[in-house]
C-alpha cells in the first residue's frame, strides 16, 4: 500500500483512473490538463503550512495520458489550476468532502473556465471515486483531523 504523497502513490492514483471503466465513461469526451496546487495548512500532518505541492495531470478520453509532481508551480501551464489547502485535499482523497462542494463552499479555488467543469460534473466525480478506492497508508492519521 502507497504511501500518500509519495510517487508509488500517484502511480496509483494514476493507475487506479485508467483502469476505471466508468471513468473511461463519464470522461470519453473530456481532454484537459489541470495542476493541483496543495497548500500546507495547520490541520494536515503532511504539509505543514507555508509549504506547498503541485501536482500535474493530463486527462484525454478517460485516461491519464500524463502526470508529475512538479518541484515548482510555474514549471508547466496547464488549462486548470485548483488550489486548496492540505486538509480539505486530503479529505476529498478519503471521501469526506465533495470537491465541487468544498469549490462552492470557496474551500477550494479553480483557475480556468469553471463552465467546462460544469458541463462534466459527472466525469469530475467518476475521477473523485477512482481516487477515493486507492489503498494509501495514512502513518502520520487519517483525516479528519482532530
Amino acid at each position: 500500500m502507497p504511501v500518500v504523497n509519495t510517487p508509488e502513490w500517484y502511480e496509483a492514483l494514476a493507475a487506479a483512473v485508467n483502469r476505471s471503466p466508468e471513468y473511461a465513461e463519464a470522461a470519453k469526451d473530456w481532454a484537459g490538463d489541470m495542476t493541483f496546487v496543495i497548500h500546507g495548512d495547520d490541520r494536515s500532518p503532511y504539509t505543514k503550512a507555508g509549504e506547498s505541492l503541485y501536482f500535474y495531470v493530463d486527462l484525454y478520453h478517460g485516461k491519464v495520458r500524463s502526470w508529475k509532481k512538479l518541484e515548482r508551480l510555474d514549471e508547466i501551464q496547464a488549462a486548470f489550476k485548483i488550489i486548496g489547502p492540505a486538509s480539505v485535499w486530503e479529505e476529498v482523497l478519503v471521501g469526506m468532502m465533495d470537491p465541487l462542494q468544498a469549490m462552492l463552499q470557496g474551500l477550494i479555488t479553480l483557475e480556468g473556465d469553471i463552465n467546462r467543469i460544469m458541463k462534466n460534473v459527472g466525469a469530475v466525480q467518476a475521477l473523485v471515486d477512482c481516487l477515493n478506492q486507492v489503498e494509501t497508508l495514512w502513518p502520520k492519521g487519517k483525516p479528519p483531523y482532530g
